[in-house]
């Protein structure tokens, strides 16, 4: 029983780690104003792994263009590495 309530408290203990390591995206990477009511998501397509699956959020549709245009760039600096 003692084994099955550490491992609780492990797996919980990581999960908020995560969950405090994550940040919420408000603003545009590309004009850095706020996403407004409607954001645009934006899957990358790229060929960094790091990456893969993951999506930016944009405040309008030239911006998605401003993404696509040097996704690298944009994604290191919203999701990091």
């Amino acid at each position: 029983m003692n084994k099955m309530m550490l491992a609780v408290a492990v797996t919980a203990a990581f999960s908020a780690i995560a969950m405090a390591q994550t940040k919420a995206q408000t603003a545009c990477p590309v004009m850095g104003e706020p996403l407004g009511k409607n954001p645009i998501a934006v899957k990358y397509s790229g060929k960094n792994k790091a990456y893969a699956g993951k999506s930016v959020k944009v405040c309008c549709q030239g911006c998605v263009d401003g993404v696509k245009k040097d996704q690298d760039k944009i994604f290191k600096k919203v999701v990091g590495k």
